[in-house]
């Protein structure tokens, strides 16, 4: 089946530039998109361990911390769920370089995340995994009569969180698909690690995927 995700406006209303082109994007539109999924290992136990106050706190200094560094690369907070973001570059403001864009970000995520877990700020470390896929997606406001949002339906967005959920396997922060890593090649350097099937996760004979290192 097909991933559909929404977003809302009130989230992001200093950002100018997106949420005016994402107003204005006429109908359903068809383009060529990267998504990155972040998936945070640890909340669960670390929020059994605090205080609802505490709790609140300690889930906002890990998301502002993605959100602040998806904004510096030009990406595009589409949802929050529970522990996991979803970004996505080249769906509400054209990015030509949008899978190196995806990249560099989620370098910066993890670099940003790990340094959050040495700091003070947090009482237990929590674990930052990474999923960055690159495909087609259809955008646009969708729903019903009396409530509409800007969805995005795409069978790569279910990859990406296959993805990220696949570091804790292998030992990696970062996996992204072959695409991404074709696309991103001049700046960046790849590990080949396994071959997996993107929509089930099970570990195949082709299809290879790679983690990335650091920027070259």
């Amino acid at each position: 089946g097909q991933s559909l995700v929404g977003w809302q406006a009130s989230f992001f209303p200093h950002q100018r530039q997106l949420t005016t082109a994402l107003y204005n994007q006429p109908g359903l539109a068809k383009k060529n998109a990267t998504f990155m999924v972040v998936n945070f290992q640890g909340f669960h136990n670390l929020f059994g361990m605090l205080q609802l106050p505490d709790i609140t706190r300690t889930h906002s200094l890990y998301i502002e911390t993605v959100v602040h560094t998806v904004w510096d690369h030009g990406g595009f907070c589409n949802q929050f769920v529970g522990d996991k973001v979803l970004v996505s570059w080249n769906v509400v403001v054209n990015e030509p370089s949008h899978c190196q864009s995806a990249c560099s970000t989620a370098l910066k995520v993890a670099q940003n995340i790990a340094h959050l877990n040495t700091s003070d700020l947090v009482p237990q470390q929590v674990n930052c995994y990474i999923g960055v896929v690159c495909g087609t997606v259809f955008s646009g406001y969708l729903g019903c009569d009396f409530m509409r949002a800007h969805t995005l339906i795409s069978r790569r967005i279910k990859a990406g969180f296959v993805l990220a959920n696949l570091n804790r396997e292998l030992g990696t922060t970062i996996v992204v698909d072959e695409v991404v890593c074709e696309n991103s090649t001049h700046n960046f350097h790849f590990r080949p690690m396994c071959t997996v099937d993107p929509y089930k996760a099970n570990i195949l004979p082709d299809a290879p995927l790679v983690a990335v290192d650091h920027v070259g």
